[in-house]
Order: C-alpha cells, then sequence, then structure tokens
C-alpha cells in the first residue's frame, strides 16, 4: 500500500542544522524539498544594486520570479529562478545580511509565501526557513523548531564560508548570526519564533545523524496513524 504523503516544516536560525536536516529527510522519503531561503537570498543577489528603499522595484522583482529546486545525489538543493541556475551565486556573507534586510518588507513577503504554498499543494514536500511553521504552511502534518547555541551554530556557518572560499573568523561569524538572530526574532513581518505546535529540537549537543533519527522517528509516527 502505498504511504500517505504529508508537509514537513522545519524552521530556526542560522546554523541549526536545518538545511541538512530538510535535505536528509527529503531524501529519505522522496520528497520535494523547498529551501525558501535560498528565494529571500536569490530576491537579494538580484537587489545588491537597488535602493532598499525603493520597495516597489523589489516586489516587482518577486512578481515576475518563478522558482524551481532540484535535489541533487550529492544533497546540494538547486535552485533556479526564472529558467536561471542560482545555487552558487547567493551563499555569501553579503547576500545573507541582505537577505535578511528585505525578508523585512511586506510585499516581499507576501509575494513569496504565495508561491510557497502553491509549491507545497501537492503535498510530500519538506520545506525549511523561518516562519514555514507559523506562516506560510500553519497547518503542515508536522513541524519542527530547530535551535542551537549561537557559538556551535556559528562554527557550523563558518565551514560553510570556508568551503566556499571566504575568510570569514569564528568571532566575525558569530557577531553576524547574533545580529541575523535579532532581525529575524524582531521585525514586524513573519518573525522567526518556534510554531505552538512545533516539536523544539536542541541541536547544541547532538550530531546530524541522531537528530536525523529523531525527526525521523516523529514522521514516521505521523504517516503512520495516517495509513
Amino acid at each position: 500500500m502505498t504511504k500517505p504523503k504529508i508537509n514537513v516544516a522545519i524552521d530556526g536560525p542560522a546554523g541549526a542544522g536545518k538545511s541538512t536536516l530538510a535535505k536528509w529527510i527529503a531524501r529519505h522519503y522522496q520528497y520535494q524539498l523547498i529551501d525558501t531561503g535560498a528565494m529571500y537570498r536569490t530576491i537579494a543577489f538580484y537587489t545588491d544594486n537597488l535602493n532598499l528603499s525603493d520597495e516597489a522595484d523589489i516586489e516587482e522583482l518577486c512578481l515576475e520570479s518563478h522558482f524551481k529546486f532540484k535535489l541533487m545525489p550529492d544533497l546540494s538543493n538547486l535552485v533556479w529562478m526564472n529558467d536561471r541556475e542560482m545555487s552558487h551565486n547567493i551563499r555569501s556573507a553579503r547576500v545573507s545580511q541582505l537577505a535578511s534586510q528585505i525578508s523585512k518588507i511586506r510585499k516581499v513577503r507576501v509575494a513569496l509565501v504565495a508561491q510557497q504554498r502553491i509549491l507545497a499543494d501537492a503535498k510530500g514536500c519538506v520545506m525549511e526557513g523561518r516562519d514555514i511553521g507559523t506562516i506560510v504552511l500553519p497547518d503542515a502534518d508536522i513541524k519542527f523548531f530547530m535551535t542551537g547555541t549561537v557559538e556551535v551554530r556559528a562554527k557550523r556557518r563558518l565551514k560553510d564560508l570556508h568551503e566556499l572560499g571566504e575568510t570569514s573568523t569564528l568571532d566575525e561569524v558569530m557577531e553576524s548570526i547574533k545580529h541575523r538572530d535579532h532581525q529575524d526574532e524582531t521585525r514586524k513581518i513573519s518573525p522567526l519564533k518556534q510554531a505552538h505546535d512545533a516539536i523544539l529540537v536542541d541541536t547544541t549537543l547532538l550530531n546530524i545523524k541522531d537528530v536525523f533519527c529523531i525527526l525521523r522517528e516523529k514522521i514516521d509516527q505521523v504517516i503512520s496513524q495516517l495509513n
């Protein structure tokens, strides 16, 4: 008997491990992986030369943009915007900060959330970001909120940046994460917070395999209840 497909929401701050875990979960269940952060990063990449106060131009860019994702065998999650592959252009520290700024713009969020919900309509998706369980997919079948100490999250982010060839220090990344956390948690539009029905998972002292087992067990319980 074919197992029913569900939608999985994974939220949390930078470096909490949600991106890696979302990839592992999507691969395990053969679900579509939707990286909402990549959508904001892609818009940020294109707005780098725009005046961020000119919200009309940024909104127009969002409304004219269409996204698709593909999880590769090596677990890289490729993202296209309007048929241009953007995955390797959007992971810099500069783009991260711009993404946090544009995510405060209400019309940007409205436009991108509408696309995210359409992508999830068919069920069988893993969506990760900062407001999935609270705003984008409040009716997701299961929700997780990943967290961890600033230092541990910064070390994970630093590793990613070094693999991209950037030369940031741990102190710099820690300050950047603290700033990003503050921006995300205090913005008026869709702030980063745990949904009331999300499962909290602190990844500080756990390795990625242990966390994956925790998430998989919880997801299997939900699927089994639907059979």
